[in-house]
């Protein structure tokens, strides 16, 4: 970890890291993946991505499949 932030900044940065990932390998809702990171709330964790990467869970997913899509 960095000496930038703390601990819990640290977690939620690895939490969100993991749920962009399966956001591009999974069908799963974001009320799935609140629960596997240990977010209670899906809303909260969508707000939080959306912070952290700009765009919203969905919208994330969207963009991704559509990059994989041949042309």
């Amino acid at each position: 970890m960095s000496s930038a932030g703390t601990a819990s900044e640290y977690w939620r940065a690895m939490r969100l890291q993991h749920l962009q990932w399966r956001r591009l390998n999974s069908d799963h809702s974001l009320a799935v993946f609140a629960d596997e990171v240990g977010i209670a709330d899906a809303s909260y964790l969508g707000k939080m991505f959306r912070r952290r990467f700009g765009q919203t869970p969905a919208a994330f997913r969207w963009d991704a499949r559509e990059r994989r899509r041949p042309a």
